[in-house]
């Protein structure tokens, strides 16, 4: 008996834990079945496939996880996210044979299903969710000094008596001009690059774009906490003891932790700031997929499994998204659970307290005769709350275990009488709890759920941890929550949010998904058309390769021109965002003439028989220019040095351009070195305009780690300090390099250093022999001097203070004109009547 050879199987387990542990323990248990039919079967997500084996690429031992010599595998178990990435990589770069990871598995005549563990949550929580493919623009590195603007701004002590009703859009906007006006008057240097008349790719342009999204998404992490929506946690994939400590961001409705997920619009980057962690730069989308189109690729061949189908409502969107259809399980046992009759708290200490009696009534139930106690298990909102749980119990029940996250040892073979389990939602996923028969016979495992899950399908599945396969159980409800709700009300509440959500994903987000993956892949819908970025692309690239020039340029000047082309399509895509969010208004056609025009530019700039082309931003021209230099292709790296340098911020590539110079005419001794000294001080200029950001940068960090301190944050060490000042270093090394080259005093005594001169009557003999040879002048005062003129700090507290409190004094008078008019309108209003 074989399987068809043509029908492949996925199957998706919904966590981001070792999937590859899963794996294991899944082959080890139905290997014999596999074997019956002669499957194949694999993983594509286990530290191998991410980071290969010191022989094999990670790219090779993925290939080989698909396709064998065998044939294609059959079955492959795994994440999501991993079969997203390689049909990515594969799609996208047709030309590429290393990055052809999975096209030898999906043919023609291929069919794949999937079947998906707890499905609702993936097709319906995370369907908005996008992977993109990690793609780097160097250009954004400049906005570290927005962050830091921004960043230093919203955290004077003004805005800490601020109230949050304050903080509305005419606040942001405030603060946005402050910054805006400071980078006018180039207090903040940025890139002031040609854009060749595409707007989308200006630097300025862009930053404006984004500015009052930046300035909300720090306000709104000045309001985050630690052990919440995020955790600060060492670096799970680094197993080393110097691991770096990252921000993490923690899936609350699985407990679990997200670690390849990043925020964007400057959450992520703003979070690092305020735990002074390494800040990495802001990234845009430039290949992608949502999980809602990765899954619609399997057509009528999606296999679902949870325990819980959720509300009509859900079921009504799986079945118009997926076109799916449903059925209920009966159960082979009936269900024993029972739920007690639970309360909500508005204050903390009472609701820890309610817990705590929770807990003596199921565990300390001791009679002469018999243990009756059961095992609980305390299911918390977040990480926070098991801390907090884990500390107020610790006197009472010091043997309760925690289980908050994914990478702990957690292992319990069965629950005893009096076992105790702290966990965030991790353990009410998908998590077996076995029970011991003497706790059987005590009424089984009891559930407290301390808060109300997002919506009903988390609500049972929470539930579901206790009474499965036909034993007892029971669960309850001991909820904080601030509105003084019933239970009863809480349910309804959140009913009615989870709906709008719902809507929300179905009118909003379902048509901006769908049209920004059209103008990635391309579409034909008989009245529009668009053949979508992944095309062009691809052409430019097949065009690039078969081009007759290609003897003057090498592969590595194309793959630059590639790479630019990413860049400028990620810049356009975001440029797009305020027409993709209003599609629903101004329809598809105003987008996909946006694209055409597009490319018409990319075609055209293509056409040009010059040697930027494509290439549009400075930083990719020193990148290339590095390239050439390290080959010691002079001509090549002062081509891209020549035009970095026309962008100011860059000036400090003059460095590298006169040193090109010189090696291309080295016999033009005098004169080249004249001009190379020449450039060397508009290079001086450039970095000291970048020591005095560091510097402001240096101090910034310090007052955050101050802060924190104070403020009773874990200490992880100052990573953001130690980022600033490695490029300090970096900088103050270019900086006495340019010194020495443009000549400084010299003595006798600094020619003792030299290994056969510790003489001190020799040197100064020699030191006289250079001055009368005239290679070493006296000292002199240089006509040409400048007075050095100091750069103003980009951080000015008090004249940012000064502003902010003259626009609050303003805001407050319109508050209290305002509140003026409206009593007198209600006085007169109650007088009529």
């Amino acid at each position: 008996m074989r399987y068809p050879t043509n029908w492949h199987v996925d199957m998706f387990k919904n966590t981001d834990k070792g999937n590859h542990c899963l794996f294991d323990k899944f082959l080890k248990e139905f290997q014999p079945f596999f074997d019956m039919f002669h499957l194949q079967v694999s993983n594509n997500c286990d530290s191998l496939c991410e980071q290969g084996d010191g022989i094999k690429s990670a790219e090779d031992i993925r290939k080989l996880r698909y396709y064998n010599h065998l044939g294609p595998v059959d079955i492959i178990y795994g994440e999501c996210s991993c079969f997203e990435r390689d049909i990515l990589l594969t799609e996208f770069n047709k030309n590429d044979e290393n990055q052809n990871i999975i096209s030898q598995r999906i043919t023609k005549n291929s069919i794949s299903s999937v079947i998906i563990d707890e499905v609702d949550s993936m097709l319906l929580d995370k369907a908005n969710m996008v992977l993109y493919l990690s793609h780097s623009i160097d250009t954004l590195k400049s906005l570290e000094r927005i962050f830091v603007s921004i960043w230093q701004t919203i955290n004077q002590s003004i805005f800490e008596h601020i109230s949050k009703n304050f903080i509305d859009d005419d606040l942001i906007q405030f603060v946005s001009d402050m910054i805006l006006e400071q980078i006018d008057n180039k207090t903040i240097d940025i890139p002031e690059y040609d854009s060749n008349n595409c707007d989308y790719i200006n630097i300025r342009l862009f930053i404006k774009r984004r500015m009052s999204l930046w300035i909300k998404s720090a306000f709104h992490v000045k309001d985050m906490i630690p052990n919440d929506t995020y955790i600060i946690t060492q670096d799970k994939y680094d197993k080393s003891s110097k691991s770096e400590v990252k921000i993490t961001v923690m899936d609350k409705d699985t407990g679990t932790e997200q670690l390849s997920t990043r925020w964007s619009n400057g959450v992520h980057q703003f979070l690092q700031l305020k735990h002074t962690r390494r800040l990495t730069s802001e990234s845009l989308k430039a290949v992608f997929i949502s999980n809602m189109s990765f899954f619609k690729r399997y057509k009528h061949h999606i296999i679902g499994l949870t325990g819980s189908l959720g509300s009509h409502d859900e079921q009504n969107l799986l079945n118009q998204v997926y076109k799916l259809r449903f059925f209920e399980l009966p159960r082979f046992k009936q269900e024993l659970f029972r739920e007690l009759h639970g309360g909500v708290h508005t204050e903390q200490d009472i609701w820890l307290e309610a817990i705590k009696n929770a807990l003596d009534r199921e565990i300390q139930l001791k009679s002469i005769n018999r243990d009756k106690r059961r095992a609980v298990l305390i299911i918390c909102e977040n990480v926070k709350s098991v801390l907090i749980l884990k500390e107020y119990l610790a006197n009472s029940y010091p043997n309760a275990k925690v289980y908050k996250s994914a990478y702990e040892k957690f292992q319990i073979d069965k629950l005893h009488p009096g076992d105790i389990i702290i966990a965030t939602n991790l353990a009410g996923r998908g998590t077996d709890l076995d029970t011991s028969s003497k706790l059987e016979d005590n009424g089984g495992l009891h559930v407290i759920a301390t808060y109300l899950p997002t919506n009903i399908r988390i609500e049972t599945q929470a539930f579901g941890r206790t009474a499965r396969k036909g034993n007892k159980g029971t669960g309850e409800y001991i909820i904080l929550s601030r509105y003084g709700l019933s239970i009863q009300q809480l349910k309804q509440w959140r009913n009615i949010q989870e709906k709008e959500r719902l809507d929300s994903f179905l009118v909003h987000d379902l048509p901006k998904i769908k049209i920004e993956e059209d103008l990635l892949q391309g579409f034909n819908d008989g009245e529009l058309s668009c053949i979508g970025f992944t095309k062009l692309y691809q052409l430019i690239e097949t065009n690039l390769l078969n081009d007759l020039n290609r003897f003057v340029y090498d592969n590595e000047y194309i793959q630059y021109q590639l790479y630019s082309l990413k860049n400028r399509w990620a810049f356009w895509l975001d440029s797009m965002t305020e027409h993709i969010n209003m599609i629903n208004i101004i329809g598809k056609k105003k987008i996909i003439e946006q694209f055409h025009q597009f490319q018409s530019t990319i075609e055209k700039d293509f056409q040009r028989n010059d040697f930027k082309r494509l290439i549009i931003e400075p930083a990719e021209f020193i990148k290339l220019g590095k390239y050439y230099r390290d080959k010691e292709d002079w001509s090549k790296a002062l081509l891209c040095y020549q035009e970095a340098s026309k962008d100011k911020f860059y000036s400090f590539t003059n460095y590298y351009q006169s040193s090109c110079k010189q090696n291309i005419n080295y016999v033009n001794g005098i004169i080249s070195k004249r001009e190379f000294k020449r450039h060397l001080i508009e290079v001086q200029s450039s970095i000291e305009k970048e020591m005095t950001f560091l510097n402001n940068a240096a101090q910034v960090a310090f007052e955050i780690g101050e802060k924190n301190r104070k403020l009773g944050f874990a200490n992880y060490g100052n990573e953001y300090d130690k980022q600033v000042k490695e490029k300090t270093t970096i900088w103050n090394i270019f900086s006495n390099t340019i010194t020495n080259a443009n000549g400084c005093a010299i003595d006798s005594k600094d020619l003792t250093t030299v290994k056969y001169l510790s003489d001190e009557k020799k040197a100064e003999k020699l030191f006289q022999k250079l001055r009368e040879k005239k290679f070493i002048k006296p000292t002199r005062i240089s006509k040409k001097f400048k007075q050095e003129i100091e750069l103003p700090s980009i951080f000015n507290n008090e004249k940012t203070k000064k502003q902010v409190l003259n626009y609050l004094k303003s805001k407050l008078d319109e508050r209290k004109e305002f509140d003026g008019h409206l009593r007198c309108h209600s006085s007169i209003m109650s007088s009529i009547f």
